[in-house]
């Protein structure tokens, strides 16, 4: 099983952008990706903060080194695959 929570949705990434009339008055009207704050805390709690105006903000950086470390791990089952697996002989992945 992968180490990184987020990979067990589907898909975490979800497209989002700022409404021209947003209560913290940003003005930016482009599109981004991103996560749900309140999905991301029932699975990794400690990257989301909540900021004085009730807002909740996620900390990418344990994110991004969780998914290092799972794809660490799926690279490791890989090559203990190859090893045990005679039909992935000669298979160049990992």
């Amino acid at each position: 099983m992968c180490a990184c929570p987020l990979a067990r949705t589907a898909d975490p990434r979800v497209p989002n952008g700022y409404k021209a009339d947003n209560p913290l008055g940003i003005r930016d009207l482009e599109e981004h990706i991103g996560v749900v704050a309140q999905e991301v805390q029932g699975m990794l709690p400690e990257v989301v903060t909540e900021n004085n105006k009730g807002y909740l903000l996620v900390n990418n950086d344990p994110i991004l080194w969780s998914m290092l470390n799972a794809i660490k791990e799926q690279l490791g089952q890989i090559r203990d695959q190859k090893r045990t697996d005679p039909s992935t002989a000669g298979t160049n992945w990992g």
